[in-house]
């Protein structure tokens, strides 16, 4: 994997990873935040936000982010200081700056054939308590594709909004395919989850495919959101493909990762195909969840 500074998008301190045809920028002046993921040469599969949009001083930017869960006001604490960043062993690692509280951190590293990226992020405990939650990765993308995802057998979950009209469970836009589950997005707002085995998640455009394989659930362990491990967001401007690990608890000075492992390529791939999906999206055994707080 090949690492080198750039500015990006008006962006200093910036990053470029390539992995065989495939790279991604990350941002240090912010986040750890992920902007782009893209084949050489083609477009931006994420979402960059140019609206401005807020919930107090947190701003979306898109792209790729470690949020906390279940959903609260700390999700949204805000990450628009500088990070630290360093190459060490031929990974980039980016921490936040933070003495106290929750710290972010991502690492990003090849995968061990070069077919994509093995994505690290952690959280610590800086603070002077106990913190109990989850991490909850979220990957904001473009609209114009659907989104593929193991169907193991159990409910889906969909969201509601006490002052939002979200799509309901009968809407197009959700779609129970046997083997799969699939969300083909038509401009409402909503949101779904499952508790997957599998735990990936695919992207499915005309000109290519973004897979996301994160962690299988873990035996015996508690997940936010009902049980959930792998969720989609769908509004008119982008859509948020998001794994959450299991429920844990840390103490101070302790810390939890959770991985996800990216692919993208450069075909698309139509129903009768999506078991090979399948094949792809259990590549890596090393995306199993984490033993836990320290691991």
């Amino acid at each position: 994997m090949k690492i080198e500074p750039v500015v990006y998008g008006g962006w200093p301190g910036a990053y470029r990873l390539t992995a065989g045809a495939a790279e991604l920028i990350v941002v240090t002046t912010i986040g750890p935040r992920i902007l782009s993921l893209r084949m050489a040469g083609g477009e931006n599969l994420l979402y960059e936000d140019h609206t401005g949009f807020k919930v107090g001083a947190w701003r979306l930017y898109g792209g790729h982010r470690l949020a906390t869960a279940p959903e609260s006001e700390a999700s949204y604490t805000p990450d628009n200081q500088c990070c630290l960043a360093s190459i060490q062993g031929g990974r980039l690692l980016i921490r936040q700056q933070l003495d106290d509280g929750l710290q972010r951190g991502l690492e990003i590293g090849p995968e061990p054939d070069g077919s994509g990226f093995r994505l690290r992020h952690v959280l610590r405990n800086a603070g002077s308590a106990p913190w109990h939650g989850a991490a909850w990765a979220i990957t904001c993308v473009r609209p114009g594709a659907r989104v593929v995802l193991p169907n193991s057998g159990c409910k889906a979950r969909f969201w509601t909004h006490p002052s939002e009209h979200y799509a309901e469970a009968s809407s197009a836009q959700w779609r129970d395919a046997g083997d799969h589950f699939v969300v083909e997005p038509n401009g409402q707002k909503g949101k779904m989850g499952l508790a997957s085995e599998r735990g990936w998640l695919a992207l499915v455009r005309p000109d290519a495919t973004f897979i996301i394989r994160g962690p299988a659930l873990l035996p015996g362990a508690a997940y936010p959101d009902g049980g959930c491990n792998v969720e989609v967001y769908t509004c008119p401007g982008y859509l948020e493909l998001e794994t959450l690990g299991p429920l844990s608890t840390l103490l101070p000075g302790q810390e939890l990762c959770h991985l996800e492992c990216w692919q993208v390529l450069p075909e698309t791939f139509a129903p009768s195909e999506w078991r090979t999906l399948d094949r792809l999206g259990q590549k890596s055994r090393a995306c199993r969840p984490a033993a836990g707080a320290g691991a």
